[in-house]
């Protein structure tokens, strides 16, 4: 009966011990990239993301950051989302460029979280090795 006791015990521990853990969502650094990549592959009638039962395979998306007048001052914007407001035209371009540039680097496999244009907040799996073409405009 002891032994019994030690087996259901030990049965468990190790079933607890297995049980995935969920971490919170990170925000991503670039929302309006990741909005473009989600209208992009709504208007192509596929799902942005990847499933945690069955990964979605995409094609390579390209993302246009164009540098434009905005809120009197200048800032980018992608696929009709502005950045926040830049003093000059050379500041905004700048960010532009950096920005384009962090979406390009491959990174780890990782939860993000964003908001769309009409407030609405998406969280999806991003495949780290999923990177889309970058152009900068203006």
């Amino acid at each position: 009966m002891a032994e019994a006791n030690k087996r259901d015990a030990a049965r468990a521990a190790r079933k607890k011990s297995s049980k995935r853990r969920k971490e919170p969502a990170k925000r991503s650094h670039n929302k309006a990239a990741g909005q473009a990549m989600q209208k992009k592959a709504k208007s192509k009638g596929r799902r942005a993301g990847v499933s945690a039962t069955k990964p979605v395979v995409r094609q390579m998306t390209k993302i246009t950051y164009e540098v434009v007048e905005h809120d009197g001052g200048w800032a980018y914007r992608v696929d009709g989302v502005f950045s926040e407001a830049f003093p000059s035209h050379d500041e905004a371009r700048v960010a532009a460029e950096r920005a384009a540039s962090e979406q390009i680097l491959p990174g780890d496999t990782t939860a993000i979280s964003w908001e769309d244009k009409d407030g609405r907040w998406h969280d999806e799996l991003s495949a780290g090795s999923d990177r889309p073409e970058t152009d900068v405009k203006g």
